[in-house]
């Protein structure tokens, strides 16, 4: 009995470690699609893939131009700032040098008569006017050099648009 009784434990276990790994195992897919194969889209023409790539040049140009008129604003920006502090330190040191002067002469002259004071006074007052009139002067002509190099730009990106267009105007009759 006790035989009998392995056997069938046996031929009971050879049965489940031949079974197991069949039932672990995933059937195949069906060869046959389950779903219909969309069409992939349609080849553009060679038009409109001409047409698309003259849309994408103006695109480009345009941010290019738009770019350089950045870069050149911030250019004159940064250019306007330097010279504002250059005037202001060329004031400052004027002034201070005014003021050296003045301490030099009461120095010099312990008790100045008042037509001395007068005259040194008189003295400074015209070196302040031409030095502001300078100044004016200086800050005109930095503005005039300005103002052209900001009308040559233009004058730059226009043609560049005139040119860029005639060149568009072409390649769109050749698609």
């Amino acid at each position: 009995m006790l035989r009998k009784m392995i056997m069938l434990f046996g031929g009971a276990a050879l049965a489940l470690v031949l079974a197991l790994p069949a039932a672990a195992h995933k059937p195949t897919p069906p060869t046959h699609p389950t779903h219909p194969t969309h069409p992939s889209k349609p080849t553009p023409s060679a038009h409109k893939l001409c047409l698309q790539q003259l849309a994408k040049a103006h695109k480009a140009f345009e941010k290019s131009q738009h770019t350089a008129l950045q870069t050149f604003l911030k250019q004159q920006h940064a250019a306007l700032n330097k010279f504002n502090s250059q005037q202001r330190l060329d004031r400052a040191a004027f002034l201070a040098q005014q003021k050296a002067a003045r301490a030099t002469f009461m120095a010099q002259q312990p008790a100045p008569t008042a037509a001395q004071v007068a005259a040194f006074d008189a003295q400074q007052q015209t070196a302040w006017t031409t030095f502001d009139t300078q100044q004016h002067a200086d800050r005109k002509t930095f503005h005039t050099q300005q103002m052209s190099a900001q009308k040559a730009f233009f004058a730059q990106q226009k043609l560049a648009r005139k040119t860029f267009e005639q060149q568009q105007k072409a390649a769109k009759k050749a698609c």
